[in-house]
């Protein structure tokens, strides 16, 4: 993530180019779980552009979570609601998991994220507790025996784009 994040225009995408999807979606769930949702949709996007077309919907809907949350910590209302409620429904197709990644709980963490933000309405969106923003796991993988890989996310956007 490091690397990534050291790097700017053309540098960064070339740096993105270079990696596989698997890299790319795990980059992704890297820059989201540290708060970087805007770079996290930057990695997703690549890998979307080049993704066979059963898992196109599967990271458009990533995406569109993510972006969610860019708007959310912008204090744009209408945005975030739009794109969390087309994000979990191109998801749903995919629980309870794809690739890996813990599609069910994604969707249960959206969902609440969702009614909060519908129960705080346009004129109060910067309350939203950053603390609801959903978690992106992985499942464990019984081969390796290894856990699930997850981070405590900061509670507050931490790329430029994504501040208020």
């Amino acid at each position: 993530m490091e690397r990534y994040l050291e790097t700017e225009g053309e540098e960064r995408e070339a740096y993105l180019e270079g990696l596989s999807a698997e890299q790319l979606l795990d980059l992704g769930i890297e820059l989201y779980e540290s708060g970087h949702y805007w770079n996290a949709h930057e990695a997703w996007e690549q890998v979307w552009l080049d993704a066979p077309n059963e898992l196109r919907l599967f990271y458009q809907g990533l995406i569109q979570v993510t972006a969610a949350f860019v708007h959310v910590a912008k204090g744009e209302y209408p945005g975030s609601v739009r794109l969390l409620e087309a994000g979990i429904e191109k998801l749903a197709a995919y629980e309870p998991e794809q690739l890996g990644v813990d599609v069910s709980g994604l969707m249960e963490e959206s969902r609440g994220a969702l009614r909060r933000l519908l129960e705080l309405g346009e004129r109060r969106v910067r309350e939203f507790d950053m603390a609801l923003v959903p978690s992106i796991r992985r499942v464990n993988d019984p081969a390796s025996g290894e856990p699930s890989r997850s981070a405590d996310k900061p509670r507050a956007a931490k790329d430029g784009r994504s501040g208020p």
